[in-house]
């Protein structure tokens, strides 16, 4: 298949190769590997003063890459190890020719991102090419072991070349086999000249490490002559100095080594040995756990004995840029004064006076104020906020209203002052710049100020309403003129606001229809505003729903109108739109057919049509069964009719194929119509038959002929590549035991290389 077609898909090779038997069908197996390791020129995005350009890359995945190697290739080791050594250096030799056209050898980047040539977790994060390093790697060992003497003509070559991923391989093959004796080891170093080659690191201390405890007095010696121990530079001399250190660690023994090393201490007192000194970098991951210089109940005491000693404490810590377990950091003493708070609110009150001149501690005080539950300490709180200049603590104050979010918004309904803090706060905020940058909009919202004052406002808007709305005729005159304020404003947290406003558009429409059709509604208008209208949409199509009057008053025209602007919204907000309309289209009014939908499939792309289309079949099949009948004579039909005849664009057959997804959930007496309009579009199944995962059963019940007039068109223009066996195969082996003519459904299978015998 691959050898006729050169561009068939890489997966499926991928998985023949997995699927290869190494005893039986080697050759096979030799084949598939030296295809997907063979490197091709692919397109690179580029970064900042860097334009797009070139890289070399296999056409096999790293997963599977390796996955083939471990449990395929690699079982074919001794026997076919001069075979797989061909391979990998036939991979590496283009990846090199590849690289070396597009950059020069200016860096050896495959050598370079490995970090050791043995396996070793330093490289847990691999890339394709790191599979072909494993196959060169370990078939010259198994050569070493097995034909030493070939394996050693390889070695040589490879210790002679340019290019560092060579140098290295011979190293380690040389660390890990017999073909050196210790001496000749040390001896190979000098002759070489690696003693200070840094791309060759990792395996020369590798290799000198294993030589080390059996080598000769002579042959260590004149590994430390070699050394420019009073070397040129501060560099070359603590690499000296970091070689030898290794040979002492691991064993070596002369005098002359121990002198130099005692030599170059003497000289320099800071030298000391590393512990990975064949790396470029280290890394190591884990958890610091917080370590509180003392109980929240132990500060608590501090804090009523003396709030002033108590504040002097805390400022007695400092920051650190690298945890350390045995030291409590600044980070640890501001999170035992904020569990201390949330345990004992008023601790905050009385060390508020003493923090004036440290602001890290007043502000976590700020954030842990948020689960003040006494409403007397509620109103100290408030109070003392109120006294801040807030543009100096608005991160402090963002994670208060965050908290209060998440976890205690009932808490401050009706808290004196709370609606005059949020004032406050916003004229804080609104002084805050806003990034111009075009993007995600929710994720802005979210890390910002005025979105997480938004949130909060909303909060306590719904606490107040749960209770009074029974009696409210619009929104308070307050809540109105908070809004008015912030919608009104020209400050630029005035759109993230917005965000947060229009995304519950449909709450605020319930409670005060007038004043969104006045004051929210227009500001969705594209052509008076697109920036403003960008931030409201992003809100709506986000958080926001639909109710009928709100389609009246503008929401079905702004959603619509928003066809042109699509690609500035995420993925997320695109499939809400097409949801949105979806359903709109199905429920709105189940009576009456919807006319807009020529305007949608006249104005919006064939990509955003289908990702109407594919909302409206899997709505369509979570409708009641009359609702779908009804659905169908009332505007599915004669859309689809007029869509098969180009009228107003033409039907794609991604389109078609969404359409027909909705034929299996029609009444019977509704099916043979649609089977005819689905033979007459371009429906056909899409890559994986994700239409036959759940066919009902009175669908299959139907008689042959629907059955296979229906399934023999979607797999008759069914493209590859094509997955669907899983679900096509049993299904047509099912529907051919069943009495019928199936002989065009048999000729559509073999198509698709499913025999029906």
């Amino acid at each position: 298949m691959w050898q006729d077609r050169p561009e068939c898909q890489v997966d499926f090779l991928e998985y023949a190769l997995m699927d290869t038997d190494p005893d039986n069908d080697p050759e096979i197996a030799l084949e598939l590997f030296e295809h997907l390791i063979e490197p091709r020129l692919l397109p690179k995005r580029g970064y900042g003063l860097f334009g797009p350009t070139l890289e070399a890359a296999t056409r096999g995945s790293e997963h599977w890459l390796t996955e083939g190697w471990n449990k395929v290739i690699s079982q074919m080791l001794p026997d076919r190890a001069t075979d797989i050594l061909a391979l990998a250096e036939a991979s590496i030799r283009k990846h090199y020719t590849f690289e070396n056209v597009i950059a020069g050898r200016t860096l050896d980047r495959f050598a370079f991102r490995r970090s050791a040539i043995q396996p070793h977790a330093q490289d847990q994060y691999r890339e394709p090419f790191d599979a072909v390093i494993d196959a060169a790697r370990d078939s010259i060992v198994s050569m070493a072991s097995d034909r030493p003497e070939e394996a050693a003509r390889v070695l040589q070559r490879w210790s002679a070349s340019r290019q560092a991923l060579y140098k290295r391989l011979a190293l380690h093959a040389y660390t890990v086999s017999d073909l050196l004796t210790p001496d000749q080891k040390l001896g190979l170093v000098v002759a070489d000249d690696l003693l200070l080659d840094r791309e060759v690191a990792q395996e020369l201390y590798e290799l000198v490490g294993s030589a080390a405890p059996q080598a000769g007095r002579e042959a260590i010696d004149s590994l430390v002559l070699a050394l420019p121990l009073a070397g040129p530079d501060d560099v070359t001399r603590y690499a000296c100095f970091q070689l030898l250190a290794w040979l002492h660690k691991h064993g070596a023994s002369s005098d002359r080594l121990t002198a130099a090393i005692a030599q170059m201490q003497e000289v320099d007192p800071t030298l000391t040995p590393e512990e990975h000194p064949g790396f470029r970098s280290w890394m190591e991951v884990g958890w610091h756990e917080s370590a509180p210089p003392m109980t929240t109940e132990g500060f608590h005491a501090k804090v009523l004995d003396d709030p002033k000693a108590a504040t002097a404490y805390l400022q007695t810590f400092e920051p650190s840029a690298y945890p350390r377990q045995d030291l409590p950091s600044l980070d640890d003493a501001l999170s035992m004064l904020a569990d201390t708070i949330r345990m004992h609110p008023r601790d905050g009150l009385a060390l508020w006076r003493h923090v004036q001149e440290a602001p890290e501690l007043r502000d976590t005080i700020i954030r842990a104020w948020t689960f003040v539950e006494d409403p007397d300490d509620q109103v100290q709180v408030i109070n003392l906020l109120l006294d801040l200049d807030l543009r100096l603590h608005l991160n402090a104050m963002t994670q208060f209203f965050m908290n209060a979010n998440r976890d205690a918004p009932e808490r401050w309904v009706g808290t004196p002052h709370t609606e005059e803090l949020l004032w406050t706060t916003w004229e804080a905020t609104a002084a805050n710049s806003d990034d111009d940058r075009t993007g995600d909009w929710v994720s802005r919202v979210i890390n910002s100020p005025a979105g997480c004052l938004i949130d909060f406002w909303f909060q306590t808007f719904y606490q107040a309403w749960a209770k009074e709305r029974e009696n409210w005729t619009g929104l308070r005159e307050d809540h109105r003129a908070f809004l008015d304020m912030i919608l009104s404003g020209t400050s630029p947290q005035r759109l993230p606001a917005l965000t947060q406003i229009a995304g519950r558009i449909h709450h605020l429409y319930d409670v005060d229809p007038q004043w969104c059709r006045s004051a929210l509604l227009p500001l969705s208008n594209w052509d008076t505003d697109p920036r403003t209208a960008a931030a409201f949409w992003w809100g709506v199509l986000s958080f926001g729903r639909w109710n009928l009057e709100l389609l009246d008053d503008g929401l079905l025209d702004g959603l619509l109108s928003t066809i042109a602007r699509l690609d500035e919204f995420g993925n997320d907000q695109r499939q809400r739109w097409a949801g949105m309309l979806a359903s709109v289209a199905l429920t709105a009014d189940p009576t009456a057919e919807p006319v807009w939908v020529n305007r949608l499939t006249a104005a919006a792309s064939s990509e955003q049509r289908t990702a109407w289309l594919q909302s409206i079949s899997e709505q369509f099949r979570e409708l009641p069964l009359e609702a779908r009948g009804q659905a169908w004579r009332i505007w599915i039909r004669d859309y689809w009719t007029q869509r098969n005849r180009a009228d107003p664009m033409v039907l794609t057959a991604g389109e078609a194929s969404e359409l027909a997804e909705c034929v299996p959930w029609l009444p019977a007496a509704q099916l043979e119509e649609a089977v005819a309009l689905t033979v007459r579009s371009p429906a056909r199944l899409n890559a994986h038959a994700d239409l036959l995962a759940e066919l009902p059963d009175d669908f299959l019940k139907q008689p042959p002929e629907v059955l296979s007039t229906f399934l023999t068109a979607l797999m008759e223009r069914t493209v590859e590549p094509f997955y669907g066996d899983y679900y096509l195969r049993p299904l047509l082996f099912n529907l051919v035991k069943r009495e019928g003519n199936w002989d065009t459904l048999r000729e559509a299978a073999l198509r698709l290389g499913i025999l029906l015998d």
